[in-house]
């Protein structure tokens, strides 16, 4: 019995630990393939930065450069399989998406 416990233990701490560590693949390789599109990483935007810039709801999405960890939150949210964004304007829509989906759940 003590080794059907550890067992299931050790089985739910691996599962676990692999839902832990293929976010952070996630994250990371979603980052880096947005870096490579051209936009900018700002992982605590201040507030006299102009990458508040991207709140601006008239900004359209060809003309916002940085992205937040925030946004990269909604993104995977409006795409649990993981893909990556063609574009930029296929990563904003998908923002977008994300943040429809968080505010009606």
């Amino acid at each position: 019995m003590q080794i059907l416990v550890l067992f299931i233990f050790s089985f739910s701490f691996f599962i676990k630990t692999l839902v832990i560590f293929s976010c952070i693949v996630t994250h990371t390789s979603l980052t880096l393939h947005l870096q490579h599109l051209g936009l900018l990483f700002e992982k605590e935007p201040g507030p006299n930065n102009l990458c508040f810039a991207n709140e601006n709801a008239e900004l359209r999405n060809e003309f916002k450069r940085v992205f937040t960890p925030q946004d990269l939150h909604y993104y995977i949210l409006a795409n649990p399989a993981g893909q990556l964004p063609e574009d930029t304007d296929e990563f904003w829509k998908g923002v977008e998406k994300g943040k429809r989906l968080s505010l009606t759940s």
